[in-house]
């Protein structure tokens, strides 16, 4: 596995964009556009790189399941005549393709809100505010029916959502062992072109990674499950998701993954604390240990193979 490394030492000429360093700045190097996401200040004033060491980590596991991510590296601008000398951050490709357009999920999930509104076919919805009824519908089964509703004018519509879906899945397997309860409306997008079919971006937005105790429910999925009713219908629900899931499991056990964090940060340096890192070790090898117990439980595998 090729590790991503730090390789970019940025200069006050290659902003194009906003100086506001507390937003997304964009600047184009070598025809290539990029996005600078600046680390948060921590309580002593100094960069907190840890949200910052999600986003590399999620990148490099990504590549080494060769799932479709944005690249990630490590950045600081660090040219003395630069007003914002000493701000360090991570460097990531634009998820935007050339010629193409990005439309969030919640363009999408918006508009089949407004046509089941006009039909009456709400259900249960229809006592939420709206906000609150789009992000019921930011699950696997409502996007599948939006999208297909909003590209019914498509001759092949069915292959080009499936194959949304089946990477959608992949993401949905990645979240879950990587205890990331973030991908909301605006975490993931379709990009459309005029060249080409619609596809699913790169993934993106990963820094909220790693919380053993991330929320009661993920954000993408039904909204009255918990995280573990989630994957057990998310593994019932086809045979190609169920083998997806465990192919993925078993792939980045607990060893994997610990060997990979040592690599990561052998490419990047040490740029976050020690118990930073074995906090999220720690944290991962508690999740694993836990959806073991679950395959077990539920009879999808035998044994303990793989508990930690």
């Amino acid at each position: 596995m090729d590790i991503i490394s730090n390789s970019f030492n940025i200069d006050k000429k290659s902003i194009s964009d906003s100086e506001n360093l507390e937003k997304v700045i964009c600047f184009l190097t070598g025809g290539n556009k990029y996005v600078f996401k600046p680390a948060p200040k921590g309580p002593d004033g100094l960069p907190a790189l840890e949200s910052s060491f999600n986003e590399i980590i999620i990148s490099n596991l990504a590549q080494f399941l060769k799932i479709n991510c944005i690249k990630v590296h490590m950045a600081c601008f660090k040219d003395d005549k630069n007003k914002f000398k000493n701000k360090y951050g991570i460097m990531m490709e634009d998820y935007n393709e050339y010629g193409s357009k990005a439309f969030y999920g919640l363009y999408f999930l918006d508009y089949y809100y407004e046509y089941l509104k006009e039909e009456g076919l709400l259900k249960d919805l229809t006592y939420l505010d709206k906000n609150d009824a789009l992000e019921c519908m930011n699950n696997m089964k409502t996007i599948h029916d939006a999208l297909y509703y909003y590209f019914d004018y498509l001759d092949n519509k069915d292959e080009i959502i499936d194959k949304i879906m089946d990477e959608m899945a992949v993401r949905f397997c990645f979240d879950y062992l990587t205890m990331q309860s973030d991908r909301h409306m605006k975490n993931w997008a379709v990009l459309l072109s005029p060249l080409k079919p619609p596809v699913l971006s790169k993934m993106f937005d990963n820094e909220l990674s790693f919380d053993l105790y991330f929320s009661p429910r993920m954000k993408f999925s039904n909204y009255n499950e918990t995280k573990e009713e989630t994957l057990y219908n998310f593994l019932n629900s086809s045979d190609k998701y169920k083998e997806m899931f465990l192919e993925m499991y078993n792939t980045l056990d607990v060893e994997t993954f610990v060997g990979l964090i040592e690599k990561i940060e052998e490419a990047n340096g040490k740029f976050t604390s020690n118990m930073y890192k074995l906090n999220i070790i720690k944290n991962y090898e508690k999740n694993y240990k836990k959806i073991t117990e679950l395959l077990i439980g539920k009879n999808i595998i035998t044994g303990d193979k793989h508990a930690r």
